[in-house]
Formats: structure tokens, C-alpha cells, sequence
């Protein structure tokens, strides 16, 4: 009897610890929020706008849903823990150089911590020659004993040797506007202690998923050892937010407090939600299947508990004549239901078969489920040519050109590309008495392609321009070719908006690594998150406007280069009739012609 009481104490005790953590978590993204909220009023900027400079992609569909529910404006609240990790981990460094520099330069800085950065440099370049590292930089879902990565020529970028080369020494006037996102992560994950706190919150959040998926309960000495992470960096946060008291009183009140089963099944479902976004597990199928089932289960316990509430209670129903009929579950069909779903989540917690439904409505759904995740993966692929395989062109034609005077290398190359382009194509590149004047940025690939193609200092590959390169030819031009090739395919040719699964895999692949091997690994980071993120509504109607202009533009293209080809052959066939009067006058008068 004293033996089954000792059971049943420590079970208790480790289902507290389960309850407890799934409350964390919410507190972990909570100060997250609060932090974010922080920095936007004290930089005075309004959130959805400064996101929206940064990119398009922030904004989760759960984002603008949340916002939705509560108000027409989207706040830091909104925000879900995967959106609020890519702001910091990417884009919000100068919080993080607020708390390390103070009233001291970037200079004198890196010179403080100059041996200690040195160490992580020499272990990074160690950890790159591993074949199991893969070769991004750094990774926003890096695990706590990863190493960011730097490259020999940032790093050379930060320290300069001196003219003895005997001491290491910060590059001379080095400024934080000069660091690239890679140098600004390597820097700060090293010597920020608000950036390692907010690291170290969401690897404990990453556990926290692991324990809320898989259900565990914990030994007493995990459960302490991620509590006492946690709460320490919470509270870390909280004093570089004027909310220190307020979250330390916070993490108290979670350990004292008693949850119900609603409230633990509530946070967890958050867990398992934003686990199925997270770029850490994104790629572990089994666990996110594992995540959807456990999802699925609890969609039907709400379900369940939503009938046993009601039951033998009047419902009202609504009649095509407007009338009302009462109705009341059974009792009967809620005790068969609760049965069911007790022996489904014990014996092998699989999601819940609703009987309710017919075959045929359940294949229907199962269909329509289907379909969107084939419009979701076309327009992920529409988006990373569109974006980011333009910009990778857009980097290599600039490094051809003169930053200064584009315009003007354009115009030395007008007689060869100028009979290329159509109207609104000329319109752009040689605008009437004018030169141009913008970036290349506003070029399509297209028109980036026809200006690669006659530069002469881009060597054409082993098929030729405008045809489809060998497997085996990695060659500058041969990726090129390829870009624009699924960019015909995809973008300006493909008969529908959906792509299965195998296909998009595929070719997403084949995609990236012509990105990466024109753009270097800083393409890499880029690309991961684009894989990772979710179209949000804003976005899929953006993607499908751009779709209407690139096949517009291509139609206009391709009229233009039928015309073309058209005035070519008749004044071929001028010149050969030309050629055959000449010929005969020839022969008549004895004289030789030359052409």
C-alpha cells in the first residue's frame, strides 16, 4: 500500500512538471513579445510596416489570424514564436549592440574580446571541415553546442594582423553598419548576453516541444535542469525590457500553481502548433507526423468535450423557412464516443475516425487538403525564382558592370541586345534621351538573361546558349541557363497553380544548388528560411500578381521575337534575291560583283 502511494506521489509530481513546462513555453514567447514591443516603441516604428520593409515573408498565416480575432492591426502579441525568433536571430541586431557597446566604439570592443572570438573563429573552421556540417553559415535553429561559422574573409574583415604579425588587432574605424548578418551572429552569440539568453530561451522551447509531442514526464533533475535554464535567461531578457520583477514573479507563480487539464491541453496545442512551423524540425518527418496526430487527438477531445457540455441541452438548429427545431445529444453517443477515443489515444494514438462523415465527404476533404499543399509548394517555388534565383542573377550581372556608371555599360552594348528587346524592355534600358538608371534590381530574368548572354565575358556552355546544359557542367552559364529554363517552366508555362510533392522536392533542389553555386553560401541561409516560412494571404496574392506580369511580359517577348524573326527571314530572302539578280547580270555582262 505504501509502495503504490510512492507511486502515485511521483507521478504526480511528474505530471505538475509536465503542466508546468507547457505554461513556460507561452512564458518564453511571451517575453520574446514583450522584448519586441520594447524595441519598436523605443525606435518609434510601427510594426507591421517595419516588417513589411523587411520582408514580405514574416507574417505567418497564424499571425494575421491572431491579429484578425483581436483587431484589425497586427502587434507584437500577434506575432508566433518561429516569426518573433527570425526577427531577432536576423534582422533586430542593433538591440542587441545597444546592450554591448554602450559608450564604447565597435573597434575597441572587438579588441576586448578579441582571444575569445579568435578561439570560436579557430573551432568554427575545425567544426566546417566535418562532413556532416552542412555549409550555411549559421543557422537560426542551431542547437546550444553548434559554433557559428564565419568564413576566412569576414573574419579578416573584423581583425587585421599588425605590421609585425605578432598581435591581432580590430580593423581600423569598424563599424556595426559595416557587419554582414553572418559577422553580427558570430559576434553576438559569443559575447551578448541578451542575444545567448534569447538563444537559450528557444532551445529550451525546442525541448519543450520534444516533451509536448512525445507526452513525457521527466525525472525530477531534467525537469530542474531546464526549469532553472529558463527561468534565468526569462529573467535575463526582462531586465533589457524594464520587466524583470514582472516575469521573475511569473515563473513563481507557474510553480505553484495547480493546472487544470483545459488550460495544460490549451498551451500544449500552442506547443505542437508552433512546433509544425519551427525550422528546427521542419525536415524530422516522423516527428511532425507524430505532431499532427497528437493535434488531430486533441481537435477531437475539444470536440468531445464540447458534447458532453451540451449534452441534454436544448440546440438550436436553423431551418431553410427560418423556424427552429430543438434537438439534444444523446448520452448514449456521448459515453460510445468517449470510449473510443480513450481506447484510439491508449492503445495507439492515432487520430479519432469521425463515423459522422461519409466516405465520400472524407475523400472529398482529404482531396481539397491535398490541393492546397500543391498550390502551397508551386507558389514556394514561384518565390524562390522570382526572388531569390533573380537576385543571385542580379549579384553576378553587377559584378560584371560598373557600380556607377550603368547606364552608360549598358549603352556600349545597345546595337547587340537592342533588336532583343521588346518595347517595354527597350523603355527600361534605354529610355528616350536618358540613360538608365536604376539598380538591375527592377530587371526581370528574362531581360538579365539576354544581357548576360551579350556581355562576351560570361564563356557560353558545353550545349551552347539557349540550350538545356549537361547534367555534369557546372559552369557559370550552365546555371544561368538553367534559371531561366524552370523559370519558363515554372513561372511563365506551367499549365496549373499546383505541384506534388516529389516534384517540388526535386526541383527545388536542383534549383538551390544553381543559387548557391552563382551566389555563394550566403544564398544558403536565405533559401532555408524561404523553405521553412509560410505564405501568408498578403503574400499568395502578391505571388499571383506577379505571376499575371511575368506571363504578360513573356507574351509581349515572345510576339515581339516572332516579329523579329519574321523581318529576319524576309530580308534574308531580300538578300538572296539580291544575290541571284546580281548573279545573272553577272553572267550576262561578264563582270564580277562583290558583296
Amino acid at each position: 500500500m505504501a509502495e503504490s502511494r510512492t507511486a502515485d506521489l511521483m507521478f504526480g509530481t511528474k505530471k505538475k512538471n509536465f503542466d508546468r513546462l507547457m505554461s513556460l513555453f507561452r512564458t518564453g514567447t511571451e517575453i520574446k513579445q514583450r522584448l519586441l514591443e520594447y524595441y519598436i516603441s523605443k525606435k518609434e516604428l510601427n510594426l507591421i510596416d517595419w516588417l513589411s520593409v523587411l520582408s514580405n515573408n514574416f507574417l505567418q498565416f497564424e499571425d494575421v489570424k491572431r491579429a484578425h480575432r483581436r483587431s484589425s492591426t497586427v502587434q507584437s502579441i500577434d506575432l508566433g514564436d518561429n516569426t518573433i525568433n527570425t526577427v531577432f536571430m536576423c534582422y533586430c541586431f542593433d538591440i542587441f549592440w545597444d546592450c554591448c557597446l554602450f559608450d564604447t566604439c565597435l573597434e575597441g570592443f572587438l579588441n576586448i574580446h578579441k582571444d575569445e572570438l579568435y578561439r570560436s573563429y579557430v573551432n568554427s573552421q575545425k567544426q566546417t571541415e566535418l562532413p556532416s556540417v552542412s555549409s550555411a553559415p549559421y543557422s537560426t535553429c542551431s542547437t546550444e553546442n553548434s559554433i557559428p561559422i564565419i568564413t576566412k574573409d569576414q573574419w579578416e574583415f573584423l581583425y587585421k594582423n599588425d605590421e609585425n604579425e605578432k598581435c591581432l588587432l580590430a580593423s581600423k574605424g569598424i563599424t556595426v553598419s559595416c557587419l554582414d548578418s553572418y559577422q553580427n551572429i558570430f559576434i553576438l552569440s559569443i559575447v551578448c548576453s541578451l542575444f545567448k539568453a534569447l538563444k537559450a530561451v528557444s532551445e529550451c522551447q525546442i525541448e519543450i516541444s520534444k516533451i509536448a509531442a512525445l507526452q513525457c514526464f521527466l525525472t525530477s533533475n531534467k525537469f530542474e535542469e531546464i526549469w532553472t535554464k529558463m527561468k534565468k535567461h526569462v529573467v535575463t531578457i526582462g531586465e533589457n525590457c524594464a520587466n524583470s520583477d514582472i516575469f521573475q514573479g511569473k515563473c513563481e507563480r507557474i510553480r505553484e500553481t495547480t493546472y487544470n487539464r483545459s488550460l495544460v491541453q490549451e498551451n500544449r496545442k500552442y506547443i505542437l502548433q508552433e512546433a509544425l512551423n519551427n525550422p528546427h524540425f521542419i525536415r524530422d518527418r516522423d516527428f511532425c507526423e507524430c505532431v499532427r496526430k497528437e493535434l488531430d487527438l486533441i481537435t477531437d477531445e475539444e470536440n468531445l468535450n464540447l458534447a458532453r457540455k451540451l449534452c441534454g441541452s436544448d440546440i438550436s438548429v436553423t431551418l431553410i423557412d427560418g423556424k427552429y427545431r430543438k434537438g439534444a445529444y444523446s448520452l448514449s453517443v456521448i459515453e460510445n464516443a468517449e470510449n473510443d477515443l480513450e481506447k484510439i489515444t491508449s492503445v495507439c494514438r492515432k487520430p479519432v475516425v469521425r463515423t459522422s462523415k461519409t466516405e465520400t465527404e472524407e475523400k472529398t476533404q482529404t482531396d481539397d487538403l491535398q490541393e492546397r499543399i500543391n498550390k502551397h509548394n508551386y507558389l514556394k517555388l514561384v518565390q524562390l525564382i522570382t526572388h531569390i534565383a533573380k537576385n543571385v542573377l542580379v549579384d553576378v550581372l553587377k559584378r560584371r558592370l560598373p557600380a556607377t556608371n550603368l547606364g552608360i555599360a549598358l549603352n556600349g552594348m545597345k546595337n547587340r541586345i537592342l533588336p532583343l528587346l521588346n518595347n517595354q524592355e527597350r523603355q527600361v534600358l534605354y529610355p528616350d534621351n536618358s540613360n538608365y538608371k536604376g539598380d538591375l534590381s527592377d530587371l526581370d530574368i528574362s531581360l538579365i538573361y539576354t544581357i548576360l548572354r551579350n556581355l562576351n565575358t560570361v564563356c557560353p556552355h558545353k550545349t551552347s546558349w539557349g540550350n538545356m546544359p549537361k547534367d555534369d557542367d557546372r559552369d557559370m552559364s550552365a546555371n544561368i541557363e538553367r534559371i531561366r529554363i524552370f523559370k519558363n517552366k515554372y513561372v511563365s508555362h506551367h499549365p496549373t497553380y499546383s505541384l506534388n510533392a516529389e516534384t517540388f522536392e526535386k526541383t527545388w533542389t536542383e534549383i538551390s544548388a544553381c543559387i548557391i553555386e552563382l551566389g555563394g553560401t550566403e544564398f544558403s541561409r536565405k533559401i532555408d528560411y524561404l523553405f521553412t516560412s509560410e505564405i501568408n494571404p498578403v503574400m499568395e496574392k502578391e505571388l499571383f500578381n506577379t505571376l499575371e506580369r511575368v506571363k504578360e511580359a513573356d507574351r509581349q517577348h515572345q510576339t515581339h521575337m516572332v516579329k523579329f524573326k519574321a523581318d529576319l527571314d524576309e530580308i534574308k530572302q531580300q538578300l538572296n534575291g539580291i544575290t541571284r539578280s546580281c548573279a545573272t547580270h553577272q553572267e550576262s555582262s561578264g563582270s564580277v560583283v562583290h558583296f
